[in-house]
Parts: C-alpha cells; structure tokens; sequence
C-alpha cells in the first residue's frame, strides 16, 4: 500500500528529467544504477575495473581514475560512504580521504580537470558539479 501512494506522489510531481536546482528531487528518483555507472565509466576512462576494485596499491594513474569515478558517485548524494567503498573495496573512511584528496588535486591538475569533464559529457547521470 505504501509503495503503491509512493508511486503514485511520484508520477504526480516529479517531472521525466533531472534538474541541477534540485538535487533531493533528482535523489528521490531511485533509478540510478552504480554498477552501470562504474561500468560505463572504467570504459571512458579506459580502465580494468576489476583491478581497480580489488588490487590493494593502485598506480597513481590508475589512482586518479579510480578516485575519479569515487568522487562521481559520492557527488550524487545516492549513495552512502559505505556503499561506495563497498564497490571498490574500500572502507567509509578511505572514501571520504579519496574524495577531499580527489578534489585537492582537481583543483591544481588542468589535465585532471579535462578528464573529469570529459567523463561527465559521456555519462548519462544525475547531475554531478566539479569540485569548487
């Protein structure tokens, strides 16, 4: 009964896209697939997800991919810390330390910059905004 008037609010007020202005409302929608997401992006990014998921020590540019796709799954605000690192096999707290290093060296690496906005023109989404 109650997924049937969750459905119901749903069809009512939530329009087909999403919209940068209202990032609950995108969150609400419930149809973002990280699984998809990280396949489409290991493609992007020309990267063995496999490996990136379950090696230990990482080179540093396989490490700038890796934090990349991190740091697009956490901006979406679907997932928690802990279901992120799930995916790779990583901890809650080493997400978060990927995520602010991940914005530290976007903000003084313009070839990182180029790669970021390079992944987010290729991948269908939730809106993600760089880092400020």
């Amino acid at each position: 009964m109650v997924q049937n008037f969750v459905k119901q609010i749903k069809a009512t007020y939530l329009s087909g896209k999403n919209l940068v202005e209202l990032p609950q409302q995108n969150r609400s929608r419930g149809d973002f697939d990280p699984d998809l997401f990280l396949q489409q992006a290991a493609e992007v990014l020309g990267c063995d997800l496999d490996s990136l998921k379950h090696c230990r020590r990482v080179s540093p540019e396989d490490r700038d991919k890796r934090d990349m796709m991190i740091y697009c799954l956490w901006q979406t605000g679907m997932l928690t810390n802990e279901k992120i690192g799930g995916l790779f096999g990583l901890t809650y707290s080493s997400v978060s330390r990927q995520v602010r290093d991940f914005e530290k060296r976007y903000k003084e690496n313009n070839t990182l910059k180029l790669k970021y906005k390079n992944l987010k023109s290729q991948i269908k989404m939730t809106p993600i905004p760089g880092p400020t």
